[in-house]
């Protein structure tokens, strides 16, 4: 595997982990469903270091210290609140996230969502395009058949780079056959861990789910 090949956004440190883990608090309805709140949180650090929007994060953006992040995110949650069926539409993330940027004066970011109903090829150039910017890819996975996936299931996480066999520098006009090799580098509970993408797309469900796709407005 090539350099040209492999992409990784820059590493989200916090207390030793790659990103937040919701296993750190206390409060049942995060420990058990505050994933979208937590990765909303990674996501304004990971904008907030590397974008310059340091109104989105009150902490020390050099040293994230896990005490510091679990009082943003208790900040956070009003926006993403834990609920029965969870945060299981991909609006409801936008909606309550898109706040938080409003309320800390954060114009220019904006937030769209993708579903992952749609074709994979296209589903996958989406997500090589949003990391060849360097932006965070918000996922959430609802139902799938693989029980192997489980972990994954009915969850929000973020997708922090690719990689593929193929040497072409084209990478968002690969073929669909490579495509369905792609891999992903998935960011959850603190941990990263690569799979292929098309396992997670290849739900066996019409509609699962989908990514949430971050632009910055030219004006």
């Amino acid at each position: 595997m090539t350099n040209a090949n492999k992409i990784e956004l820059p590493k989200l440190e916090i207390a030793d982990q790659e990103g937040g883990n919701q296993r750190w608090f206390r409060d049942p309805t995060i420990h058990i469903g505050g994933c979208a709140a937590v990765l909303a949180s990674d996501h304004s650090i990971y904008f907030a270091k590397n974008f310059g929007l340091t109104k989105l994060y009150p902490y020390d953006l050099e040293n994230i210290s896990q005490t510091d992040f679990i009082k943003f995110v208790k900040h956070m949650k009003p926006y993403l609140k834990p609920r029965i069926k969870g945060i299981n539409r991909l609006e409801v993330f936008i909606e309550g996230f898109s706040q938080f940027l409003k309320d800390k004066g954060i114009n220019e970011l904006s937030l769209k969502p993708f579903s992952s109903d749609i074709n994979y090829p296209e589903f996958a150039k989406k997500i090589i395009k949003q990391i060849k910017n360097n932006y965070p890819v918000p996922f959430l996975l609802l139902h799938h058949k693989n029980k192997a996936l489980d972990d994954y299931t009915w969850h929000w996480f973020g997708i922090n780079g690719i990689k593929t066999f193929d040497t072409s520098d084209d990478l968002e006009h690969l073929s669909e056959a490579t495509l369905k090799q792609l891999q992903v580098k998935i960011v959850s509970y603190g941990k990263p861990k690569w799979h292929f993408l098309y396992d997670f797309w290849n739900s066996g469900f019409s509609q699962n789910g989908g990514i949430i796709i971050y632009k910055f407005n030219t004006s």
